[in-house]
């Protein structure tokens, strides 16, 4: 589950931001699962071991380098 704030959408669908091993911000496509209180499912589009940029996305663009804070899923 990801917060809601970490799915973003445009004109080719909805994507999430993720840090690869260089720390720069890259687009992945997703297919959105389902939605509740809890957050948004990913139906198809991460395999699980990907840094997903889940606060200020808006405000990044992809090839941007960053300093990821790693935060741990809540149990």
């Amino acid at each position: 589950m990801l917060p809601e704030s970490a799915v973003l959408s445009g004109p080719e669908g909805n994507y999430v931001l993720v840090v690869d091993s260089k720390d720069t911000i890259q687009r992945k496509p997703v297919k959105v699962g389902t939605v509740s209180d809890a957050g948004v499912s990913i139906a198809s589009g991460l395999n699980g071991d990907e840094r997903v940029v889940v606060l200020a996305g808006a405000f990044l663009n992809v090839g941007d380098k960053v300093k990821p804070v790693i935060q741990k899923p809540a149990q």
